[in-house]
């Protein structure tokens, strides 16, 4: 499949600033089996409480400015473009590969991680935990179930279009 990169339209950033799950603002409040993490700050902060993410997006950055990347451990490194505001068949082919290696696998973009939050809601497993970065507030903790696979869907369906079925066909964890 060529590389395809799909824009996020206008109309959805601000509705997708909204956090998909619970802001954590308490360490203390952190289940330890997270099976993603999306972010670099993410990523890092889980590590520091000793929870390894079985599957770690990252991009080098924070807040679009360049960072060292998280330190922690992974059994495999995937690597992968994908602009920012954009989903990239490159990112979606990686996330769907990661959930088949041995874990942990570090997913690291070449661009922007945080529209990766959806694809690993879509593709993981029902009663997975997805963590992710919510600017200024906190940890973002969503609890894959049922309704927020079809909000993911949705949003991917928007983003996505005519491409939708080509790019996410398989398995969507239920």
């Amino acid at each position: 499949m060529p590389l395809k990169f799909l824009k996020l339209p206008d109309e959805l950033r601000e509705e997708l600033r909204k956090p998909l799950g619970e802001v954590i603002k308490d360490n203390k409040r952190i289940e330890k089996d997270i099976l993603v993490s999306v972010g670099d700050r993410t990523t890092e902060n889980l590590i520091a409480l000793n929870i390894t993410p079985k599957i770690q997006i990252v991009d080098g950055k924070e807040q679009r400015l360049k960072r060292d990347l998280p330190k922690g451990e992974y059994k495999s490194l995937l690597k992968c473009i994908n602009p920012p505001g954009h989903l990239s068949s490159s990112s979606i082919e990686a996330f769907k590969r990661a959930l088949n290696l041995e874990k942990p696998v570090r997913i690291l973009v070449e661009g922007e991680e945080d529209l990766l939050t959806l694809i690993a809601i879509y593709f993981s497993p029902i009663n997975s935990l997805i963590a992710y970065g919510q600017p200024k507030e906190g940890m973002v903790i969503v609890k894959v179930n049922d309704k927020i696979k079809k909000i993911a869907s949705d949003y991917l369906k928007k983003i996505l279009k005519e491409d939708f079925k080509i790019l996410l066909d398989g398995d969507n964890g239920r």
